[in-house]
Order: C-alpha cells, then structure tokens, then sequence
C-alpha cells in the first residue's frame, strides 16, 4: 500500500478579517489558478425562495459596476481567462484560471465581480429563463423525481435537505433578494482564497493584500444541514404513466463528514456498493439476479448531515424481485459486515485513487480547498495510508453494525403506479402515491 505525497511548498496565513490566504507558487506551470470558497450555499435559501444563492452566484458573473455583461466577457475572453463558479450545500467557490503574464488585470476584474458585480435586473431576467426551462425539463426525469421526494420523505420541508429550488421558488425571487443575499453572504469572514500557479507570493501580497483587507465583512452565520437523529419508514410511489422502467432509490440518515467513524464508514460503502463492478451489489443483483445493469450504494457527507442511499433502475415487471433481492442483501451485509479479503481490497484501491486526485496545480488546489472547509490540515492527505492501515476488520465492522441499518428505510421508485402498486399490494407497506407533476410533499 504504498503512498506517499507531500504538498508543494506554500505559504497560508489567515488574515485580520479572517480571510485565510494559500499562496502556491509552481513554475512548472504555465498559468495561475485562484479561488475564492466562502462558506455559503443552496443551504442559506430563505424559505419559499430557494435558488436564490444559485441565481445570485449566476447573476455576479454576468457583469460589474464599471463593465458590463458583454463589456465583461469580452474582456475576460480577450485576457485569455476561464472564470466558474458553483454553490454547493454549504460552500461556494469562484475560480479563475488565467494565463500568468496577464494575471495582474485580471486579479482585480475576479474580486470586482465577486464583491462588486452589476447584479442587473435584466440579466437577473435572463438568467431566471434559462433557470427556469432547466427546471421544466428537469421535473420529469426519474433520477430528479426520486432524488427530491427521497430527501423530502427523509428530512421534511423543514430541514434544509428537504427544500429544493422549483419554478415557482425562482419565479418569486427579484433583484432586490438577490442583493440584500449578496450584502448578507458574500464576505471574506472565514474564507478561502488560494493561488497556485506561475507567480511571485512576495510580488502577490505587495500588489493585492489592501485589496484583500479592504473586502466585505459579514457576522452572518452559515446555514449548516443538522444531523437526523430518528430514522424512519417511508415508501413512495411517483407515478410516471408509460414508463418502462422504474427508478429505485432506498436509504436512511448517516453522520456528516465531522464523525470520527468517517473513513471506516466511506470503506464499508465501497466493500457494498461504491465500488462499481467490483462491489458487493453489483456482483450480486448482476451475477445472480441480472435484471439490473446499473446499481450502486453512495454517501452524502455534509459537515454534520450525511445519508445513505442505494440506487438502481429496472423493468416494471421486475420491480419486487429488485428490491426483495436488495434489502436481503443490505440485511446481510448490516449483520456480518464486511471480510478480510474485501477490506484490503478496497484499501488498495482508495489508497491508489488519491494520487489521481493530486495530480496538476488545479487537483492540488480543489484538494486544499475541500480539506480546509471541513477543518483538515496537510497530513489529512499525506498521513492518507497510514489512516486506512489503522482501520482493521474490527473497527470498520464496529462501524457498520453502529451507522448502517435495515431496520428503517426511506423507499423511492419512480415508475408506472400501477404496476408498482400490484406488486406490492401484499405487503405491508404504507405507501404514499404522487403523480411525476404533483409538487413534492
């Protein structure tokens, strides 16, 4: 199991406003990474107008106070520069990646437009369209369907995993919630902002550390999703008339990534059903059962929330079969847990993948950045192996027999109702029934 890395050298300092400052300088690289991760996502969305950090992300790319939307393209582009951004849960970064001799008009175009954007009503319109049509499209696809009544059936309205955007949440939000959102969370108070890449960290802070000093400040708190303490029961049936196939999704509450049974928790998943072919599920509905192609166990890991989930599709007519097969097979796996040979297998292979994940300034920069928003240091990676070889068979199967239950599950399928409600009509199952159009209750 041989693994070893070290990061680059780097400078990291942590600001008077709080703002924490990565300098990551490569000369082997021809251009500069910067990104900027404020702890801020969909997770902050007042209620009833969810999607409001998405827009407002959205929107602060498409113009500044001094340039305009197409001004600000056209002279992003003409500096050779890629800008992104994405809101997460409860993070949301802004990234540039630029070539390194024009860098220094583009460092204060990146900071105007995260801190000082047009926030146009117009492109607010524009935006809130092509939002919207995504959303049309995307209320009939199975996977969104099961995703949304999943959460909801698991979490409630209440809690911030259960809330979702819709059309008519983004229909409801105007310029003015998107600035009074923009003043509220877009600050430098524990922030991120790292630069990797072709540069000069002295030249960098004589140039810009007024600029970072002098950037908003704000006492607002993140919204970060609880932990489910009560598991429960709960079947749903949405009904997608005409379907083929059915949507299966099944799982139940798990600890955020703050639980200190974490890596033990992500190894047991891989051995069941993170591992693609090699895992437990897939050998088993493939091999013994073969209506399925595709199925797979995944983990949601907030900070404190996190979920279990398995996921598959399959013909109508093999619907009960699928499942029946399923949770016998989730049953055995909670009671004996995982072996010898399958827990150093998938040692090997978590330990070999990290590499690929470090490879480039980019992959280094996207590492640091997700090892600071949940509060690891360096030796989170490069001690990586010697943390797995310390978890042995006990511990990881402690772990399961404590986190991992069939006792109460959360069940989802998406398919033709009336297929679906025959085959279970001898069961004792409380189900829920929805048309794929309802609104998710």
């Amino acid at each position: 199991m041989a693994f070893k890395y070290t990061f680059p050298p780097k400078e990291e300092i942590v600001l008077q406003n709080s703002l924490r400052l990565i300098l990551l300088p490569d000369s082997t690289q021809e251009g500069i990474v910067t990104a900027l991760q404020m702890p801020f996502g969909r997770f902050c969305d007042p209620v009833g107008f969810e999607g409001v950090a998405e827009l407002t992300v959205g929107v602060a790319q498409r113009g500044i106070r001094s340039l305009n939307a197409e001004q600000f393209t056209e002279k992003i582009e003409f500096l050779g520069a890629s800008l992104s951004a994405s809101a997460g849960e409860e993070h949301t970064v802004f990234e540039m990646r630029a070539v390194s001799s024009f860098f220094h008009e583009l460092m204060p175009l990146f900071w105007e437009m995260i801190f000082n954007p047009a926030l146009d009503k117009h492109e607010l319109s524009r935006y809130k369209k092509e939002t919207i049509a995504a959303l049309t499209v995307d209320a009939s696809n199975p996977v969104t369907l099961a995703n949304r009544h999943f959460y909801r059936e698991l979490a409630g309205v209440a809690h911030p995993v259960g809330r979702f955007q819709t059309v008519k949440s983004v229909r409801g939000i105007n310029i003015d919630k998107l600035r009074s959102f923009h003043r509220r969370y877009f600050s430098v108070s524990d922030a991120l902002l790292i630069v990797a890449g072709d540069f000069n960290p002295q030249e960098f802070k004589e140039r810009y550390m007024r600029l970072l000093l002098d950037a908003p400040v704000s006492d607002a708190k993140a919204v970060l999703a609880l932990p489910l303490e009560n598991c429960h029961n709960g079947f749903r049936i949405v009904d997608k008339p005409q379907s083929s196939q059915a949507t299966i999704f099944i799982g139940h509450p798990m600890p955020g990534e703050d639980c200190k049974e974490h890596d033990a928790i992500t190894l047991a998943n891989y051995i069941f059903g993170g591992g693609n072919f090699s895992s437990r599920l897939m050998k088993s509905m493939r091999s013994r059962q073969g209506q399925v192609y595709d199925i797979s166990s995944y983990l949601v890991a907030e900070r404190r929330f996190g979920a279990f989930r398995i996921s598959t599709n399959t013909q109508n007519q093999s619907v009960a079969e699928v499942y029946s097969a399923v949770i016998e097979e989730y049953k055995k796996f909670c009671e004996h847990g995982v072996t010898m040979e399958e827990l150093e297998s998938a040692k090997k292979f978590v330990i070999g993948n990290i590499a690929f994940q470090l490879e480039g300034v980019s992959s280094v920069v996207d590492k640091l950045l997700w090892l600071r928003f949940f509060g690891y240091d360096d030796s989170y990676i490069e001690q990586f192996h010697k943390r797995m070889e310390h978890l042995t068979l006990d511990i990881v199967n402690s772990a399961v027999k404590r986190h991992f239950s069939a006792k109460k599950l959360v069940t989802v399928m998406v398919g033709s109702a009336s297929g679906l409600l025959e085959q279970f009509k001898d069961k004792s199952y409380n189900i829920k029934r929805f048309n794929f159009r309802d609104p998710v209750k």
